[in-house]
């Protein structure tokens, strides 16, 4: 027998009473509704940890808007270095597959508050998603706006370096990419022509985290980076350059993966990424607009807050 207080009087099959207090012997059922009372407590617990541990996402999400996409570099309801693959969260739910798992990568992957950071060494230590229409930026006859961006940590005097790329070998669309003097860099490839349009800003800080974001608002033609702005830190980067070509149309729907941490490059990955990247909700995104400078610098704002900037 179990001893209640006074407040179950009532509620059980079998009892007596005694100086106030209650002794009651359980029915099967009763058992059995209580147990199901507490399953559905503990799920209504888990859905409300759930939901605190997602509003950061939401956060960022409700910036982006409904055609925002965050790449958190790990799955978010099921946190763990040792998964090789990690879900997308937002407009495209995609799954990107990791070359190996972080754990394994040379530097191990560490975090900071809620943030996922994942060390890249420059080598095999890369992750890509398969292609989906979502991620082009063009139709082969007009180009459509986005913006795309993330926080980098870069190593000093690292080589050239993606960051995500849309490419395969004879199927070019765009790249995120930092140069090899540390220059964020955006490219929009024609690719039957073939020819690129570019943007970059001046070299960046190595050894530190910086927000890069590109906008573009999708106007194609021989003058498409003049609707391209390139922003570091939350404001429009110094020393910015814009390469054209007139024989720039626009960028085509191709069928390459997008890459994260380098670019397919057929039989090896080219130019994998060498530092760091941060995840969780302040991961790479991709949205399918040209955010204002306000929002960029929105998001910016809650990445230095989450890095404890």
């Amino acid at each position: 027998m179990r001893l209640l207080g006074n407040a179950f009087q009532g509620n059980f099959a079998s009892q007596c009473k005694s100086n106030e207090v209650l002794y009651e012997v359980p029915s099967a059922r009763r058992v059995g509704l209580v147990e199901e009372k507490l399953s559905d407590i503990e799920a209504r617990v888990s859905r409300l940890e759930t939901s605190l541990f997602l509003q950061p996402y939401e956060e960022v999400l409700n910036i982006l808007g409904p055609t925002g996409t965050i790449l958190p570099l790990m799955d978010p309801l099921s946190p763990s270095f040792e998964a090789t693959t990690f879900p997308t969260l937002g407009a495209q739910r995609a799954t990107f597959t990791w070359a190996k798992a972080p754990s394994s990568f040379a530097t191990p992957p560490a975090m900071i508050g809620r943030v996922p950071v994942i060390a890249f060494g420059g080598t095999d230590e890369l992750a890509k998603s398969p292609d989906a229409d979502y991620w082009s930026v063009g139709n082969g006859s007009a180009d459509s706006p986005f913006t795309t961006g993330a926080w980098v940590q870069v190593d000093a005097n690292a080589p050239a370096r993606f960051v995500l790329s849309k490419r395969a070998p004879g199927s070019l669309e765009w790249e995120l990419f930092i140069d090899a003097v540390a220059r964020p860099y955006l490219a929009l490839y024609d690719n039957s022509v073939p020819v690129a349009a570019s943007i970059r800003a001046g070299p960046v800080a190595s050894g530190r985290w910086v927000f890069i974001a590109f906008t573009y608002d999708g106007r194609g033609g021989r003058w498409a980076t003049n609707g391209a702005e390139v922003y570091v830190d939350g404001t429009v980067g110094s020393g910015v350059t814009r390469s054209n070509d007139p024989a720039y149309g626009a960028s085509e729907n191709l069928n390459g993966p997008l890459g994260l941490a380098h670019a397919e490059g057929g039989s090896a990955a080219l130019f994998p990424f060498q530092g760091k990247i941060a995840g969780g909700h302040i991961g790479p995104f991709f949205v399918k607009r040209a955010l204002t400078a306000s929002e960029v610098r929105h998001l910016y704002d809650i990445g230095r807050a989450a890095l404890g900037l």
